[in-house]
């Protein structure tokens, strides 16, 4: 049996496995009905949490995380409203699922743009990173390569689009 309070190496959990097929019947590339596969993700993730915090002897959070239909009925979160609305709706929600998975919900906010995201007026820059930058190695390692990418593509920083990733 693993460790219950070890360290977890989840691949895909069933609540993404959710959104996924959510998002692909919204869009009409599978069969099959968007809002079961909605309401399912959004359930997972909440008893997912609930049930690691138990694990890990923190009831008075855990108690804060189970799951209430009444969820699903507030106007931000119950999957009604146009396709874009639905879409941004699934995006939200995974989003949120995504939390403790390390970089996955800010590579899948790439992907869709959802949830919206603005830097607050601190911000040190005007929008949130979109991309790495390329390591020192690669810029003295490989510099022609490196001046031939940055001629493409725009400048080396954090704010620079991917070329999948432009508006």
């Amino acid at each position: 049996m693993a460790n219950p309070i070890g360290a977890q190496a989840i691949l895909i959990s069933y609540a993404e496995l959710q959104f996924i097929l959510a998002e692909a019947s919204e869009k009409g590339y599978i069969s099959g009905d968007a809002a079961t596969y909605y309401n399912n993700g959004v359930k997972a993730a909440f008893n997912y949490y609930e049930s690691r915090y138990r694990i890990v002897n923190l009831p008075e959070i855990a108690d804060l995380l189970v799951f209430d239909e009444a969820y699903l009925t507030q106007p931000k979160v119950a999957y009604t409203g146009s396709t874009e609305e639905k879409l941004s709706k699934i995006g939200t929600q995974k989003w949120l699922s995504l939390f403790f998975t390390g970089l996955e919900a800010w590579y899948d906010w790439r992907r869709t743009d959802y949830p919206k995201i603005e830097p607050g007026p601190a911000a040190y820059i005007n929008t949130v990173p979109v991309r790495f930058m390329y390591p020192s190695s690669i810029q003295a390692l490989n510099g022609d390569n490196y001046e031939t990418a940055i001629q493409r593509q725009g400048p080396d920083a954090i704010t620079t689009r991917v070329w999948w990733d432009v508006d």
